[in-house]
């Protein structure tokens, strides 16, 4: 048996407009999705005519719209609109735009015809939580946090023009329950390095890409297009002979400008690649022939998740999904237990352009004591 509230004769007069009616009224009534707001919102057109509620429709629907927007302005017309501060940020800053311009849940899709004058820490923590809203699994506060710079980023340039006065305060976020990060056990390292030698014997791997792969994990560098798809040939020297050799990188990355110390098996992916590639000083290291380094990184980011499903080894025991980035995470854990406690944490995240505070939040903490490690703490001397 059908209810009465049961929607009939449906209409849709344009896109996110409907009208229907039901059996509890003789009017139509008309639909709208609200799209900032994300649900739903109903009217009676209190017309019985269908002609005559269709135009009640859109007049209601213009209605609406006016009056939930009257924080808004025109981009195309006005100096107050977020939008024309967010097109000040350079094209060159990709990393920006892709937060900028994401389509559904973007910064632009949603503040670009905000009155700058208008956005407040209220504001910008809605639109926090209406990101997380959209997801299955909360973003990480990292994240969400690269929303809030990019979005105060555009807003100071509002302020140098004197459109607004100050800068709204981030948002307070609910902290992160902290996870080692996913790296690799040590035989689940080796069961990688083997499946990817098999995969080069069959074919299916270049000697490039393994050289990548490992290269990442002596040198603690971060799989990003700033510092691996960065660097160029006359960006790292080698140092000592033999045995003792080892590489100095000049990385400009995440935490600005350093110099890292590679271990000293970094050094003979560096020289084979040099060498198979004939790369001159101004040549990229890695993937030299591709000028798009955005593309050069997803090409190695794309295969080596690839690997990682054919290894078995897409996921960590607890759960978590494991990336390019997890070499850098195994390089770091193992580093610090194969020193057995021995390695300065200070040295070893200036290297690696982190913090010693990192390091015991996601990496120390975690770690397994080590028979030597077990020696040392145990040693007494009278």
């Amino acid at each position: 048996m059908k209810s009465i509230n049961n929607h009939t004769r449906k209409k849709t007069v344009e896109k996110g407009l409907t009208i229907y009616q039901t059996g509890r009224s003789k009017f139509w009534h008309c639909r709208l999705w609200d799209r900032r707001n994300n649900k739903y919102v109903t009217k009676t057109s209190g017309e019985t005519d269908r002609q005559e509620a269709t135009i009640a429709a859109r007049n209601w629907k213009d209605s609406y719209l006016q009056q939930a927007s009257s924080h808004l302005v025109s981009v195309a017309t006005s100096k107050d609109a977020f939008e024309y501060y967010a097109r000040m940020i350079p094209v060159t800053s990709k990393d920006d735009w892709v937060i900028l311009k994401r389509p559904n849940d973007g910064i632009l899709a949603h503040f670009g015809n905000f009155n700058v004058s208008s956005i407040t820490t209220g504001t910008i923590r809605n639109y926090l939580t209406r990101l997380n809203d959209n997801r299955p699994t909360p973003l990480s506060n990292s994240t969400l946090k690269k929303h809030v710079i990019i979005l105060r980023k555009v807003l100071r340039l509002a302020r140098e023009d004197g459109i607004i006065s100050s800068v709204p305060e981030s948002p307070k976020l609910q902290p992160d329950k902290a996870k080692p990060r996913p790296g690799f056990e040590v035989e689940e390292f080796i069961k990688l390095c083997e499946h990817m030698q098999d995969r080069k014997k069959s074919g299916h791997l270049t000697e490039e890409f393994y050289r990548i792969a490992l290269f990442i994990v002596f040198t603690f560098i971060r799989p990003t297009v700033h510092e691996l798809m960065g660097l160029r040939v006359g960006d790292i020297t080698v140092k000592k002979e033999g045995k003792e050799a080892y590489i100095e990188i000049k990385v400009n990355g995440k935490t600005g400008f350093r110099i890292a110390i590679s271990m000293p098996e970094a050094t003979k992916f560096f020289n084979r690649q040099v060498e198979s590639e004939n790369l001159r000083s101004n040549d990229y290291l890695w993937f030299p022939n591709i000028t798009d380094r955005n593309y050069a990184l997803r090409k190695f980011s794309l295969q080596f998740n690839k690997e990682l499903g054919y290894a078995g080894l897409k996921h960590t025991n607890d759960g978590q999904t494991r990336s390019s980035y997890s070499l850098r995470h195994f390089a770091l854990t193992f580093r610090l237990n194969s020193s057995a406690g021995k390695v300065n944490v200070f040295t070893l995240a200036k290297n690696a352009g982190t913090s010693v505070q990192m390091l015991e939040q996601y990496y120390i903490r975690y770690l397994k004591p080590s028979k030597n490690v077990v020696a040392n703490l145990q040693h007494i001397e009278f």
